[in-house]
């Protein structure tokens, strides 16, 4: 079944609409009068791999997954495997502006996205959200992960013996079993509530996972 984007996308980032070519990025910047407009360069950065031993993901703050209303599973599942995860990482110019991570990504494979859509979880509704609203999960601590739904609970006892203490930009194995890990990272500027979008290469073939972290905006964004 084909998906139809426009009528139930209420908000797809412009950066994603340009992420074949990250390279060119036209920018804007508000806290200047008039706006500050320049071309950024985003590049992105292996983190390395993690396992989805169940293919559910989820999305969180790894100082909150003991508390499980604040764990965002996705409702789409993928093939059970070991995936890369990456950081988009914006040039010096752009990073003195923001934060240092852009934005996370899974990717499922080697395909460049060509559409994209709102990441969902289970009972949530794309057309219960007005235009430009999103889903999100929240951060409190100024870290996100991504991590296998069966690895939630070794994430919490992680947790635990670091005594909240997590870092941040890694993976990180939180038991004996090599497998069990998950992918941490700093989230954009800090706290916060950050959506995903799942990118398609044709269709209803799903090939990543991306967790924006709002930091930046076209100048046509701007006049929105």
């Amino acid at each position: 079944m084909q998906r139809d984007y426009q009528a139930h996308q209420p908000f797809v980032p412009d950066f994603l609409r340009a992420y074949a070519d990250l390279s060119a990025f036209p920018m804007a910047d508000d806290s200047f009068n008039p706006p500050d407009l320049w071309t950024a360069q985003i590049q992105e950065e292996k983190l390395g791999e993690i396992h989805l031993p169940t293919g559910e993901i989820i999305a969180c703050d790894p100082a909150k997954a003991c508390f499980p209303k604040d764990c965002y599973s996705f409702r789409d599942r993928v093939e059970p495997g070991r995936y890369a995860v990456y950081l988009g990482v914006p040039d010096p110019h752009t990073a003195r502006r923001y934060a240092k991570n852009v934005y996370a990504v899974l990717h499922l494979s080697e395909a460049t996205p060509v559409q994209w859509e709102m990441a969902l979880a289970l009972e949530q509704k794309i057309t219960d959200l007005e235009r430009y609203h999103y889903y999100g999960f929240g951060v409190d601590s100024g870290l996100g992960c991504l991590i296998d739904a069966s690895f939630l609970s070794l994430l919490e006892q992680y947790g635990e013996r670091k005594q909240g203490m997590l870092g941040g930009d890694e993976i990180t194995q939180l038991s004996d079993n090599p497998e069990a890990n998950v992918a941490i990272f700093m989230a954009g500027m800090g706290d916060g509530r950050y959506p995903a979008f799942s990118g398609f290469e044709r269709d209803t073939i799903p090939c990543g996972l991306l967790i924006d972290f709002m930091l930046i905006s076209t100048p046509e964004e701007m006049r929105l």
